[in-house]
């Protein structure tokens, strides 16, 4: 599979993300690299990580480049937050239904691993269910008003040879 090249920026970020942290050379010291940073942090829907990381290493960006991510943080907290209220809704039908559910990517890793919403976005939710219990679990959440998405694959497959299904 082809990868997409990361920007310059983005690969400034990397070595944020790693557990031990920026080297002193991955450090900007001057204010346009900050807000180069910043800006990719942003973009990347990473910028809660990146004030949390600079917070722990005692490192303070300029006031101008904190700015930005603060503001993509509290963007990345407040539609996570959305997506986790969809996600109580969810677990109490299906719950209601009798069907196991498993907890896929973020909707399993922030409240077990990142236990902020601001640190690691999220574009859905994603949910592991037993085969036997697609049908009940499509129904309990048609109930509450679930409906289709676009099909992933040709819908003769779904359930017999493709397991995956787009609702909203």
């Amino acid at each position: 599979i082809g990868r997409i090249p990361m920007t310059p920026a983005e690969q400034k970020l990397i070595p944020w993300l790693r557990g031990e942290g920026p080297s002193e050379a991955d450090i900007p010291n001057r204010e346009p690299r900050w807000l180069e940073l910043a800006h990719a942090a942003a973009e990347a829907g990473l910028a809660g990580i990146l004030l949390e990381r600079a917070g722990q290493l005692g490192v303070v960006p300029p006031q101008n480049a904190q700015r930005m991510p603060r503001e993509a943080a509290r963007a990345v907290a407040a539609h996570n937050l959305h997506l986790t209220s969809e996600l109580a809704h969810i677990l109490a039908a299906l719950q209601r239904a009798d069907i196991p559910v498993m907890l896929l990517k973020g909707a399993g890793l922030i409240p077990t691993v990142y236990q902020q919403l601001d640190l690691r976005p999220m574009s859905d939710l994603d949910l592991l269910i037993l085969p036997e219990h697609v049908a009940d679990a499509l129904g309990a959440l048609t109930e509450i008003g679930c409906r289709s998405g676009q099909a992933l694959i040709r819908d003769d497959f779904f359930p017999k040879y493709y397991y995956e299904v787009e609702l909203h």
